[in-house]
């Protein structure tokens, strides 16, 4: 049975993809701060892990020692991730460190603390990223800025542990149908009086499959990076958006 970490597992994307490994077979370690939504994750392959993920002592505390009592890790997903809105000049400097704590430092600390692991049965790392890594998005300088950067941490394991059988990817979803989407939504719908269904109907009007992701597409997605069927892919950045970040903005108009 392999083993597998995923991080901000409690809700959205995390608790989807944490699920779907269950669902493979996998024993997983599902690790977040919010303890009744790992509650309702726990089953006989799903094990909780009520932890601050940014705070290196708790890995130390909570995680470790189960991994290493039970046997090692062969993938790791990371998948925590918060928001703040602000540009440059208006972001509230406590805003810039909480969404770089999580989105970045967080995510380090992650690799930090398994790679011992991984490298012991050459298994895989996943970050989730965003196109956001890619594209700059209006009023969200936090977190553009941290999901730029967590490539480039992508990069640097991939080239410092390949030799030792680690692979190490970023996953980008495009827009897909979770709570923090639909928060996303709110502003669209008051705005321009829309439903949610809208909503999402209207931000996607560009993407070329003209709809949000499905959590079933992006797990499929995040199942195969981490499988032995990507034995021979690392470093790399995986676009699952439906197509959004191959448009052309300035060709829109003529759409």
């Amino acid at each position: 049975m392999k083993s597998v970490l995923v991080t901000g597992a409690a809700s959205g994307l995390g608790r989807h993809l944490a699920l779907a490994y269950a669902g493979e077979g996998c024993r997983v370690y599902a690790a977040d701060r919010d303890r009744g939504g790992l509650e309702t994750l726990e089953s006989e392959r799903i094990v909780p892990l009520v932890m601050d993920i940014a705070q290196p002592e708790a890995w130390d505390k909570t995680a470790l020692p189960r991994i290493e009592t039970e046997g090692g890790l062969d993938a790791v997903v990371a998948c925590a991730a918060v928001m703040r809105l602000g540009n440059a000049e208006d972001c509230l400097m406590e805003d810039w460190q909480f969404v770089n704590s999580v989105n970045l430092t967080a995510q380090f600390i992650t690799a930090k603390k398994t790679l011992k692991y991984l490298k012991v049965r050459r298994g895989s790392l996943l970050f989730i990223g965003s196109p956001a890594a890619r594209l700059a998005v209006r009023d969200e300088v936090c977190y553009v800025t941290f999901k730029h950067a967590l490539c480039g941490l992508s990069k640097s394991i991939a080239f410092d542990f390949g030799a030792e059988g680690v692979r190490c990817n970023v996953l980008h979803p495009g827009w897909m149908r979770t709570a923090m989407s639909d928060r996303e939504m709110e502003e669209i719908m008051e705005r321009r009086g829309l439903t949610l269904e809208e909503a999402y109907a209207y931000v996607t009007r560009f993407v070329p499959l003209k709809r949000p992701g499905g959590l079933d597409e992006i797990a499929g997605a995040a199942l195969f990076l981490t499988s032995d069927k990507a034995s021979y892919i690392t470093g790399a950045e995986l676009m699952a958006d439906g197509g959004l970040t191959v448009v052309d903005p300035g060709m829109v108009g003529f759409l």
